[in-house]
């Protein structure tokens, strides 16, 4: 008989202890709600395999940040269009070259993937222009060049 009533003490003391839980959990979340400060990711756009730029926003401001494996560089704060609260039923399209410097642009896609094609310009570390049909594809022996002299870069500095 004693230890019904251990055990009963001890199921009432959970139950106690876990509603305790939950009523400071709806408080919280009633004082300070999910969405406040945090950081979100608004838009992630892959450029290679391992990095990519991402449009991410921190409390009031809009930032467009490079990220890799090893790195995160801050490229620009994005000042974006107010959004009406009128439903849209299209994509707004948003100019990243008007948003961002060409020049950095092309300084961060050279990093991370020499030949690529940002805006009107062709990125290339040697700044000589590949005219083949397969320039800039995976198909290119010109890519895989770059490609091996941009690990030997890599590798070599680390």
């Amino acid at each position: 008989m004693d230890t019904f009533w251990l055990a009963l003490r001890v199921v009432l003391s959970l139950a106690i202890v876990l509603g305790l839980i939950w009523a400071l959990a709806r408080v919280r979340k009633r004082v300070s709600p999910a969405g406040a400060g945090a950081v979100t990711i608004m838009s992630k756009i892959p450029v290679t395999k391992k990095g990519a730029v991402l449009l991410v926003q921190a409390g009031d401001k809009t930032l467009l940040i490079g990220a890799t494996d090893t790195q995160v560089s801050l490229l620009s704060v994005v000042d974006l269009p107010v959004e009406n609260d009128e439903p849209k039923k299209e994509r707004t399209v948003i100019d990243i070259d008007a948003l961002v410097s060409q020049r950095q642009l092309n300084e961060y896609a050279a990093e991370i993937a020499p030949g690529a094609v940002v805006g009107q310009h062709s990125v290339s570390r040697s700044g000589s222009s590949n005219q083949s049909a397969l320039a800039g594809s995976v198909l290119s022996p010109a890519t895989w060049r770059q490609l091996a002299d941009l690990v030997k870069d890599k590798t070599a500095r680390s």
